[in-house]
């Protein structure tokens, strides 16, 4: 093995450990989300109560509901970016890959002129 080819596998293991890392790092934003939406729905339980009663005053509860949905879609918005990342470096990782073990690596001429 030359030193372009150490180098590039190098290159490769890092690569891994980054998508193994960030594959880590998803799956404890999800979890950490799924607690705070329990959170939430304990919240809106007690909204929907309150807004049962008919003495309830609907321009509170439409806001705290606007405070509620508006976490939840910065949250999931956030996600949806995180996921969205991993997905195309993922595919990248995977195409790059390919090409790196398909195809035979062929010297190349300091001579040759494009």
């Amino acid at each position: 093995m030359d030193l372009d080819e150490s180098s590039e596998l190098l290159t490769f293991h890092e690569a891994i450990s980054n998508l193994v890392e960030s594959e880590e790092k998803l799956v404890e934003e999800h979890k950490a989300i799924i607690e705070a939406d329990q959170h939430l729905l304990s919240e809106e339980e007690l909204l929907l109560q309150y807004v049962e009663d008919p003495d309830h005053d609907i321009e509170q509860y439409v806001t705290h509901m606007e405070k509620i949905v508006s976490k939840k879609l910065e949250r999931l918005t956030q996600f949806k970016g995180q996921s969205d990342l991993i997905t195309f470096f993922l595919y990248n990782f995977l195409w790059t890959s390919f090409i790196y073990t398909s195809y035979p690596k062929f010297p190349v001429s300091d001579n040759l002129r494009c």
